[in-house]
């Protein structure tokens, strides 16, 4: 019997040094959803009671914080039982008025899972509204590579309605009501689920509804930094060059003055390519001389009213050699246009009177007179004064320091 006991116990010894803990079942990855409404969405609103069931047991702190009615003015009561969570008007609903309900994405299940995206529902009392709000998204040339639009639709009062993340360059919200709203967008660049100033792409705008015209969205960084003259170059006596810090707008003002006598300087010609001015002066003597700047303004509408700066000119001669760099049609091209644009380009700014420029038809040897659009740049552009004959070769002869014949065939349109 001792012995029996004995092995007994020594069973019951090791049985208990080898449990383990039972192990748990797989992770549950299973984002939440909405299992129904009541009532349906776009349907009459019953008893002053919006139910939503979820599909899931929710996390109702997140739910609560992540929950707008809208129109934001009416009181309720929010109560939950079981899954549903009910949504009590305690005020009587305005007549012929959407009631939209939000649930942003952040929201979660108990299981620590959120939405896969933001839920936009509406209900009515009464008729349905069906304003909406749609056109195009544009982007700034760098990001063009991005595909998706953070959206946010504001009411009269500045209060959230809704937010909605678009991929794509369209976007449309419909069933709104009437009034002023204010649409906000951004560019999340940081990844960080938040608006930065300066670094995000942003735009804003406010309207009222109902609008037939469509609301495009232009995106750009926010930039409050006002453009400048940052250098200044007198390279030969009849030119001065502008470097400025950002591309600008429109062609600024520009006077050069004569320090020691405050006799004006003439400008002959000038010419705004990206953030560099070119001017064209009568010879400038060896003084210093005054420049005066106003009217600066870039393309985000920063402006700087007057610049001054002071400079001192060496009165070197220009004998930099005009080269052509480019022609328009190109030699041996094909046109398809009676009265194409012929454009020829340089390495220096050209006037016009500094060239000879004609075309002829080859197979009559008519010359036909071009028309200067422009009289003086970088490129001089012509236009035939007539139009041309279809399936007939031209020869452009210009005359520089040398002569110089290109040619081009006008086809059928």
């Amino acid at each position: 019997m001792k012995f029996l006991f004995i092995c007994i116990s020594c069973l019951l010894i090791f049985s208990c040094g080898n449990r383990r803990s039972p192990t748990g079942g797989p992770v549950d990855l299973v984002a939440p959803n909405l299992a129904y409404t009541i009532p349906a969405e776009y349907e009459q609103i019953e008893n002053n009671e919006i139910i939503l069931a979820f599909s899931k047991v929710m996390d109702k702190t997140s739910v609560v914080n992540g929950l707008i009615v809208s129109p934001a003015y009416l009181n309720k009561k929010i109560t939950w039982k079981k899954n549903n969570l009910h949504i009590n008007f305690t005020d009587i609903l305005p007549e012929n008025t959407n009631i939209i309900v939000y649930l942003n994405k952040s929201i979660r299940c108990d299981r620590n899972n959120t939405f896969d995206d933001h839920i936009v529902l509406t209900f009515r009392n009464g008729d349905l509204q069906n304003n909406s709000i749609s056109g195009y998204i544009y982007y700034e040339e760098s990001d063009f590579n991005i595909t998706e639009t953070h959206i946010s639709l504001l009411d009269a009062d500045s209060l959230l309605i809704f937010n909605k993340d678009i991929i794509g360059t369209h976007y449309s919200f419909d069933y709104l009501n009437p009034g002023f709203h204010t649409l906000r967008a951004y560019i999340d660049i940081a990844k960080n689920n938040r608006y930065i100033f300066g670094v995000d792409p942003f735009f804003r705008t406010t309207m009222e509804l109902p609008i037939n015209d469509i609301t495009n969205i232009y995106l750009a960084v926010a930039d409050t930094v006002k453009p400048n003259l940052s250098s200044l170059n007198n390279p030969v006596n009849n030119q001065v060059i502008l470097n400025f810090n950002k591309i600008l707008a429109s062609m600024p003002n520009v006077y050069i003055v004569d320090d020691s006598t405050r006799t004006s300087v003439e400008i002959l010609h000038k010419e705004l390519i990206n953030t560099q001015m070119f001017l064209i002066t009568t010879p400038l003597d060896s003084l210093k001389y005054l420049v005066q700047v106003s009217g600066l303004i870039d393309n985000k509408g920063n402006e700087r009213e007057l610049v001054n700066s002071h400079f001192d000119s060496h009165g070197i001669p220009d004998t930099i050699r005009p080269q052509i760099t480019e022609v328009f049609p190109r030699n041996g091209s094909v046109v398809d246009s009676l009265l194409p644009d012929i454009s020829v380009s340089f390495n220096k700014i050209m006037f016009k009177n500094e060239i000879e420029i004609s075309l002829k038809e080859i197979e009559t040897g008519e010359t036909f007179n071009l028309i200067n659009i422009n009289p003086a740049g970088f490129k001089l552009v012509y236009v035939p004064e007539k139009e041309l004959r279809v399936f007939n070769s031209y020869q452009l002869i210009i005359q520089l320091d040398e002569l110089h014949v290109y040619q081009f065939i006008v086809v059928d349109l």
